[in-house]
């Protein structure tokens, strides 16, 4: 899984509340502004990591060569990231002390692959 997080203003949605399920005319609008998602106190943490658009074939292609020159257990001729190929990537990461489960700055860092 990639993940591109981009930084949203907030925004009025707007929907429909029914008051008498058996009259579907008896409604009102009602406009809401969706705020912070994220709870007060809480955990967040922004990491830059590879949008979709940057995961092409090439570059999975050479993060697989770069996994492989460090004894990863995957095809460097591919250019398809597999269930395998994540599995080792994870396994890297740990055996690396970086942030894991995703193709993070850090990690592309650590393996010298440019996004």
């Amino acid at each position: 899984m990639v993940w591109c997080l981009v930084k949203v203003p907030p925004q009025t949605i707007e929907y429909l509340t029914v008051k008498d399920t058996s009259v579907t005319s008896n409604y009102r609008i009602v406009q809401k502004e969706v705020k912070v998602i994220a709870k007060p106190g809480g955990f967040s943490e922004w990491k830059e990591v590879v949008c979709n658009s940057d995961a092409t074939p090439a570059f999975y292609s050479r993060l697989l060569q770069a996994l492989y020159r460090e004894g990863c257990n995957v095809d460097p001729n591919s250019t398809q990231f597999s269930a395998r190929s994540k599995a080792e990537l994870v396994k890297y990461q740990k055996a690396n002390s970086l942030p894991f489960g995703q193709l993070d700055r850090d990690t592309m860092d650590a393996l010298g692959v440019k996004f």
